[in-house]
């Protein structure tokens, strides 16, 4: 019998040991601004940055939805806002998103017991293929059921006339941040500050002071950056990116 129960374990760390899991999202790093365009700053701005634009499957619900609830009580869910969430892959043929922010009220909106609570909850579905490829446009899927997902389990059955899968994109910050900073101009001479961030905080030994002479050439660079001068005063600056960073 002991034998059994460990057969039975082992096989369990296994099996949760080889699920997979697709990543539905794409990322991307994009540039700050457009090359070959005249950008006009002041004194402290960023004059270029990088960002990440990430892109993928998402369960929407509009403001104005009501999702109604297969229950024996007669109660819908309300949206307060519209919200938009990344769909994750649960594993198993099941996807998520969320959480969303739900009020529980009667069917013409009124608050009633037990009609009366908010909740955040995901919402869920399970899709019937599993294949890949499929799985990886998960946005062309029309789930016939979307349900909550808690506990572990995707449960209770939602009517998905507002619930909508659409593509999201957010652009965000990197966790590997770099910012050149216009510092001013004396005489001739333009000043700036180049910065690196790791996760959000500065790093004192990748903080750098930089001074260009406007004498000696109109385009100025550090590292894969390279920006043409336009013009320059002590408070502010037009320019041109040629690379960035």
């Amino acid at each position: 019998m002991k034998t059994f129960g460990f057969l039975v374990f082992v096989l369990f760390l296994v099996s949760c040991a080889t699920a997979s899991y697709i990543n539905l999202n794409t990322e991307e790093y994009i540039s700050f601004p457009e090359k070959n365009e005249i950008i006009s700053a002041r004194l402290g701005d960023k004059l270029v940055e990088k960002a990440v634009r990430e892109s993928g499957p998402a369960i929407l619900i509009k403001s104005d939805a009501i999702i109604e609830e297969d229950s024996i009580f007669s109660c819908t869910w309300h949206s307060r806002t519209t919200q938009e969430h990344f769909i994750t892959d649960l594993g198993n043929g099941f996807f998520a998103a969320g959480p969303f922010d739900l009020d529980r009220r009667e069917a013409d909106g009124t608050v009633a017991f037990p009609c009366n609570f908010s909740v955040q909850w995901k919402i869920c579905f399970r899709a019937d293929t599993k294949d890949p490829e499929i799985l990886k446009n998960v946005v062309n899927l029309r789930p016939e059921k979307f349900g909550f997902f808690a506990f572990g389990e995707c449960t209770n059955e939602l009517a998905n006339s507002d619930i909508n899968i659409v593509t999201k994109t957010r652009v965000r910050d990197s966790n590997f941040k770099q910012e050149f900073v216009y510092n001013g101009r004396i005489g001739n001479e333009l000043k700036f500050i180049y910065r690196e961030y790791k996760s959000n905080f500065a790093r004192p030994a990748f903080t750098q002071e930089l001074v260009y002479d406007l004498g000696i050439s109109e385009e100025i660079g550090f590292r894969d950056l390279k920006l043409k001068i336009i013009s320059a005063s002590n408070l502010d600056i037009q320019y041109e990116v040629i690379s960035n960073f």
